[in-house]
């Protein structure tokens, strides 16, 4: 049971550095063909994209070990919102700023519109939206009548 949990993280750890990397060098590329073309709005989407698998895997083992749970599943809305929206913006931001959308605030404009903040807003929205999903055990009147009993 040791080997195999250690082969899982070490597989999820080579998987997220892997993904990192290809990333990272895809964000390097549209940013050339970016000063090459002077098209900004097809790679201001496509940027902020690259952080939101690797938050997608950040977040695989907890919804794995969900599956294997008993029960029905729920939404924490809760942290969807007032966790996930903020971060979903933050990723999402420089396609509001180059859209010309009111959404888009200038004081925050020089911070936000860093790569690495979008691609951070990305990965930690992604890792919110694997980890908001989960299962509740439902009880039975009978189990509820059993514990009491005890």
């Amino acid at each position: 049971m040791f080997w195999k949990k250690s082969m899982l993280y070490f597989a999820l750890a080579l998987t997220f550095i892997a993904m990192f990397f290809v990333g990272e060098r895809l964000t390097e590329q549209m940013y050339e063909q970016m000063a090459r073309s002077f098209e900004i709005m097809p790679y201001a989407l496509l940027i902020p994209l690259t952080g939101l698998p690797l938050g997608l895997i950040l977040g695989a083992q907890g919804l794995i070990k969900e599956f294997k749970m008993q029960g029905r599943w729920l939404i924490s809305w809760e942290k969807l919102i007032f966790f996930g929206l903020p971060f979903l913006y933050m990723m999402l931001y420089p396609v509001l700023a180059f859209s010309g959308n009111i959404f888009a605030f200038s004081a925050l404009s020089m911070t936000l519109l860093n790569s690495h903040s979008a691609v951070i807003g990305g990965m930690v929205f992604g890792y919110v939206i694997v980890t908001s999903f989960y299962k509740r055990e439902e009880h039975s009147k009978e189990s509820l009548d059993e514990a009491v009993n005890q």
